[in-house]
């Protein structure tokens, strides 16, 4: 799905996001908090909708903005995308054997 918005820019912080039209968020079949693809200017990232003061947003974080050549207050048009694809996350051996040792970690993988 296509639409074109402005890229939002907090005034005090460095955060940037953009509004989904509430239609966009219904014709994706997601939900309200829909794992998407987002592409702006031929970049693609994946991201997740959230709900923010009654409206569908998702962030555009600084390494995209840079990657997509946008920055806040810009005119921008977005494709968005439903992302059905698994998420995963590869461990580092290391953070993996440290969590092992982690009461407080064990405590919640028992649960």
């Amino acid at each position: 799905m296509k639409f074109t918005t402005t890229l939002l820019k907090a005034e005090d912080m460095n955060a940037t996001g953009i509004v989904i039209p509430p239609e966009i968020i219904a014709t994706l079949g997601g939900g309200k908090r829909a794992p998407v693809r987002v592409t702006i200017n031929g970049y693609t990232y994946r991201n997740t909708v959230a709900v923010m003061g009654g409206q569908f947003m998702v962030g555009v974080a600084a390494e995209h903005r840079k990657q997509a050549k946008v920055k806040g207050g810009d005119t921008i048009e977005v494709t968005i995308e439903l992302d059905d694809a698994p998420r995963t996350v590869d461990v580092p051996v290391d953070f993996a054997a440290a969590l092992c040792k982690a009461k407080a970690v064990e405590k919640i993988l028992k649960k």
